[in-house]
């Protein structure tokens, strides 16, 4: 019998996508990125690795001994100014100004980087769970700070993983953007969430925990405070959605260690069974989360989005063409466990 794609909603984006299951396409079915491997732990031309700390802008926060000062290894983890910065402090911060039916505003913002290991050949998924703890709580820790800001809208936590994916330095790092708008995606999520509630008298990502977990069809992996899984309606093939339980509109208002300590466990294990079921691909990350002192109706989550196709029709009109079931891609998922 032939395989009919369909049309699916995620109830929490609000996007649709087509499920073209009639592809039928597997793990092995998709190329392998080529990466050029490096078994050196540091290398003496990157700007990120140890002993090249002038090479980059002052840095904004470490983790490091007590004894030694900043800018100085050695180090744990180091955030510093991006060189390459899309959005400046230094910028006037000034209110949108239209010109007839055109507005624009300053380029006023944050745009830092999170050199998350001092070891050059280091992927985040082979770190320790004590190593990806330095790392998220040190995103939450300048999430908080940025949040300060009262000119700031919106925060962007990232994380980009291979050349195919505009990688520059293979040096593990991480970004964060604080803009003084709240971007696009946000906005839409935001609006969904809204609207959801209003019809259903729930929050999409609360209902979508619950009923994820009961129906345990694509579900990834799940510990005491989050749940991992693949989306209804997945943009992506493999992508993951990682949902905590706890209902809070901001990544920052995390409270206890013990979150930190599972969401990166989690991480790790989804990071862990991606790079053994597809080889290392190129993927993106992202944290979806209002500023830490909003309280609206919004439920933060994160994602993965493996880089495993190249649709135009995205680009073209907005929606995704994605060739690999939900279903199929939990199940492929929880072989690795």
């Amino acid at each position: 019998m032939t395989k009919m794609s369909e049309l699916r909603q995620d109830p929490i984006t609000g996007e649709w996508v087509i499920m073209a299951t009639e592809r039928g396409r597997r793990p092995t079915d998709f190329s392998k990125t080529v990466r050029v491997e490096t078994e050196e732990l540091i290398d003496s031309n990157c700007p990120f690795c140890p002993g090249n700390e002038s090479r980059t802008s002052p840095e904004i926060d470490a983790i490091r001994p007590d004894n030694v000062p900043a800018n100085a290894a050695p180090w744990d983890i180091r955030v510093v100014p991006n060189r390459f910065a899309a959005l400046a402090i230094d910028a006037p911060q000034i209110d949108p100004v239209s010109f007839g039916y055109f507005i624009q505003q300053s380029g006023y913002g944050y745009h830092e980087v999170v050199i998350e290991s001092p070891i050059h050949n280091r992927n985040l998924a082979d770190c320790s769970e004590e190593e990806i703890n330095l790392v998220v709580d040190m995103w939450r820790r300048r999430f908080v700070a940025i949040g300060q800001d009262s000119r700031i809208g919106s925060i962007c936590i990232f994380r980009l993983s291979g050349t195919e994916v505009g990688v520059s330095l293979s040096h593990p790092h991480s970004q964060i953007m604080g803009l003084p708008i709240i971007y696009n995606k946000l906005q839409t999520i935001t609006d969904n969430c809204q609207r959801f509630n209003q019809d259903n008298h729930t929050c999409p990502v609360c209902a979508m925990f619950t009923r994820e977990l009961d129906l345990a069809q694509r579900v990834v992996c799940s510990n005491n405070y989050y749940l991992a899984i693949v989306p209804f309606a997945s943009k992506y093939p493999f992508q993951i959605r990682i949902i905590p339980n706890a209902h809070r509109s901001s990544f920052g208002q995390i409270q206890k260690m013990s979150e930190i300590e599972m969401f990166s466990s989690i991480l790790k294990e989804c990071l862990e069974r991606l790079a053994k079921l597809l080889d290392n691909p190129g993927y993106r990350f992202c944290i979806y989360s209002r500023l830490p002192n909003e309280d609206i109706c919004f439920h933060w989550f994160a994602e993965i989005q493996p880089h495993l196709t190249r649709n135009s029709l995205d680009t073209l009109f907005g929606f995704e063409v994605n060739p690999v079931s939900p279903e199929m891609a939990a199940a492929t998922f929880q072989e690795l466990s």
